[in-house]
């Protein structure tokens, strides 16, 4: 049962509700001529435009000169910012004060990236537990674990589900396709569909093979449901009862639930301990990134770790106008809030990046998805926006027509890297690799200016004229090929695909959702709406007899029809 919140946090920092303050209207009288604006206009007309409007931290360039603002949206924008206490509250984030006033709690996932402490009643113990991480890494890659029957184990099946899935998915993922160095084999089962974990294991040795089990409640259903699919596939393969102690080593247990975890048979010595004060969204740094240090080292895991700290330094030092996650996150209050933007396209053209959509779609949409603000009251204005993409170039092939010439502009966020130079090799593979890079960074800013530039229909009918089309056939065709262009867009650049590049961004993400989160006024470390649909699963696995609206008893009794 969560505790009372608090409201002294949020209030007692100054922050007010967005439509008392005095930016607030002047931000709606700019939407109104921004839904509008000729942005390639205002490009052409502006020389200074694109070096008001870029930044630049660590191994990235944003910019955002072909969106649908200007400065003087962005100094309303940090108007607001102020109004709402925004720094002060950036500072009681990192001080570990209970900036998650629902659940009266600190948000300190941080103190993984060295960029906060954890709570001092807790210190000892996180260096233990870091210690004690560590070592079990270290053990695990020189074959020191050993299985059931021995054999060691080299090969990881991480279960668990949303923030225990998709963040050391993604990094595993990106790492995998960055050529980074791996130990083993590293897979993820997430689905209660059983069919997840059988296709995920169908090659596996189960004598090899060490299941990570993580779930901060230790009651998550998927999760432990999988976990007795685990037990139950090894016991087959030993021929041996699901609940014999010696498949015990073939688990590991990350959790704050640790007598849980114990009492589900798991050895003590195999539970890793994953703190209260750290969501699950927001948890990949800490031993719910497990499965990254164990396939890519502790090493790489630490550049990952460094990376992101590098990030919340610029976050804690860096003065509003020049942080880069407030600019994210001011951008995006814009959109939903002022410009009426109900969606985000967030588009990696990069196939090491390809779940990066689904992973920031956790984090924007569980934290920021919300109506009701740190007094009570419920928000009269949009706050997140639906988040979805695809890595490019596929994307291209999919839903970009809609980009160009649909009747709903959204906002769009492309992310790409700089290719690396050409190979002076003669091997042709690592040229056409060269080749191929350089191609995707193209489409990726050719999609942005295409967006932008669009093609008028007399555009359309010059070109059709020039292809030898007759006059006639030209001007029947040439309102079917113009695309109104003006869409807007923002772009991420990297100069390099390292971990701490990877760090880097995703600290960007995070932050730039607390952002959001803090001036809508919204907590992002709590999730009561995905509490509720878990509540009423299990009621309706354990008392299916129990009233229901027309409609659910009728699916349920075809259900049961079903089941005979």
């Amino acid at each position: 049962m969560a505790k009372q919140p608090t409201q002294s946090v949020p209030l007692a920092l100054g922050w007010q509700p967005l439509e008392r303050t005095a930016a607030h209207g002047a931000l709606r009288e700019q939407a109104t001529l921004w839904r509008t604006f000729p942005i390639r206009e205002r490009l052409e007309r502006d020389p200074q435009r694109v070096s008001a409007l870029t930044w630049h931290v660590g191994d990235w360039y944003l910019d955002l000169s072909k969106q649908a603002w200007d400065s003087s949206v962005l100094h309303a924008l940090l108007d607001l910012a102020r109004t709402t206490a925004l720094s002060p509250a950036i500072a009681a984030l990192f001080a570990g004060e209970p900036v998650n006033l629902t659940e009266r709690r600190a948000a300190l996932h941080m103190a993984y990236r060295g960029s906060a402490q954890p709570p001092a009643a807790q210190r000892d113990r996180f260096v233990t537990e870091e210690e004690r991480l560590a070592a079990f890494v270290a053990a695990y890659r020189i074959g020191a674990l050993k299985g059931f029957s021995r054999a060691p184990l080299d090969t990881v099946v991480n279960i668990g589900i949303g923030g225990s899935d998709l963040g050391p998915r993604l990094v595993c993922d990106a790492f995998a396709h960055w050529g980074i160095a791996r130990h083993g084999t590293v897979r993820f089962v997430a689905n209660l569909d059983p069919s997840d974990f059988l296709t995920t294991t169908l090659d596996l040795d189960p004598a090899r093979t060490l299941f990570l089990v993580t779930s901060k409640s230790f009651s998550t259903a998927e999760t432990l449901s999988n976990a007795r699919l685990a037990r139950s596939w090894l016991a087959r393969h030993f021929g041996v009862t699901p609940d014999d102690p010696r498949l015990n080593c073939h688990f590991v247990a990350v959790t704050n639930a640790v007598e849980k975890a114990e009492a589900h048979g798991f050895d003590s010595n195999q539970i890793f301990w994953l703190p209260e004060w750290v969501g699950g969204r927001y948890s990949l740094w800490s031993a719910v990134g497990l499965p990254i240090a164990l396939a890519y080292g502790w090493k790489a895991f630490a550049a990952l770790r460094a990376g992101a700290a590098e990030i919340d330094r610029h976050f804690q030092c860096a003065p509003l106008e020049a942080n880069i996650p407030v600019i994210l996150g001011l951008l995006s209050v814009w959109f939903a809030t002022y410009l009426a933007q109900q969606q985000t396209a967030l588009l990696p053209y990069a196939q090491g990046l390809q779940l990066l959509p689904a992973w920031y779609q956790q984090l924007e949409m569980e934290s920021n998805g919300k109506r009701v603000r740190f007094d009570g009251s419920p928000a009269p204005y949009p706050t997140a926006m639906a988040v979805w993409g695809m890595a490019g170039t596929m994307g291209q092939h999919a839903f970009h027509q809609w980009f160009y010439q649909g009747t709903q502009p959204i906002a769009i966020e492309f992310v790409a890297f700089a290719p690396e130079p050409a190979a002076a090799d003669d091997d042709p593979l690592l040229r056409a690799r060269a080749d191929a890079a350089a191609a995707l960074a193209a489409n990726a800013v050719a999609q942005a200016e295409a967006l932008l530039l669009g093609r008028s229909e007399a555009e359309a009918f010059a070109q059709l004229r020039a292809q030898g089309w007759a006059e006639a056939d030209a001007r029947a065709l040439a309102p079917f090929l113009a695309i109104p262009g003006n869409r807007p867009s923002s772009f991420l650049l990297a100069t390099a695909q390292r971990p701490e590049t990877l760090g880097q961004l995703l600290a960007l993400y995070e932050h730039a959702t607390f952002v959001r989160g803090w001036l809508w006024g919204v907590n992002p470390f709590d999730q009561f709406g995905v509490e509720l649909g878990k509540q009423m699963a299990r009621q309706l696995e354990t008392e299916s007899d129990a009233p229901h609206d027309p409609s659910t008893a009728q699916l349920l009794t075809w259900l049961k029809k079903a089941a005979r």
